[in-house]
């Protein structure tokens, strides 16, 4: 099956257009899809690992765009945007870009950076982001579909970034910080208040399933861990 890319941005000022790298990326043997934003995006990428493109003549739009969709497993973001200042550059790799690349980039060059990053990065995500086995509970994460006692929980994207980074150390506290950087992306202002927050509403949802075989712990101060639930 061929490595899938997806482009967003279809900005006249950028060249060539999105079709022209569309067709270029599809003769040098990828999968290509155009997604018109960035919700359409997040339904694709549900369908397993990829690469996106980003192409926009504004770097903040990028930017917004690279944020929004870097939750999701498997992904690398390269974007393409006129050259800017370093702080521009800076703060596209701080939203999520993997590759920050020139409109007039070799298209040849661009393919052959997307084939190392599936080389690179698919690899990893199978082999270090597996969710541990917990009583009760399945998690696919290719598909973002996650069920509890053979019923399937309806996450949000940050609601199961917190439930995979729990299932990937079961059985062990996984401490404030190191979900905090792991579900967010980085250390964020009031990050410990986020978390509580995300971890009310995981509680929530584990609760409605009835006879839960897993819950979620809370080691005060220290930090949160999933464990087969306790009979009562």
């Amino acid at each position: 099956m061929a490595d899938r890319v997806l482009i967003l941005g279809e900005q006249d000022g950028c060249a060539p257009t999105a079709g022209a790298l569309a067709d270029q990326l599809a003769q040098s043997g990828f999968a290509v899809e155009r997604v018109a934003d960035t919700r359409a995006a997040a339904e694709r990428l549900l369908a397993g690992p990829c690469a996106l493109v980003v192409r926009s003549d504004s770097v903040r739009q990028a930017a917004e765009a690279c944020a929004a969709l870097r939750w999701a497993a498997g992904l690398s973001i390269f974007a393409i945007v006129p050259e800017g200042s370093a702080a521009n550059v800076t703060g596209l790799f701080d939203a999520g870009a993997d590759c920050v690349l020139p409109p007039d980039i070799d298209r040849r060059e661009l393919a052959a950076r997307l084939r190392a990053s599936f080389r690179l990065a698919v690899p990893q995500v199978a082999e270090q982001h597996a969710p541990q086995p917990v009583a009760g509970l399945e998690v696919d994460e290719r598909r973002h579909r996650v069920t509890v006692g053979g019923r399937q929980l309806s996450l949000t994207p940050t609601e199961f970034r917190l439930l995979v980074a729990l299932a990937r150390r079961s059985g062990r506290i996984v401490r404030h910080e190191e979900l905090i950087r792991e579900v967010w992306g980085k250390d964020i202002p009031d990050g410990a208040k986020d978390l509580r927050l995300y971890v009310s509403y995981l509680r929530q949802k584990l609760d409605e399933v009835e006879d839960p075989a897993i819950a979620l712990v809370n080691q005060r101060g220290v930090g949160y861990r999933l464990a087969e639930a306790v009979a009562s």
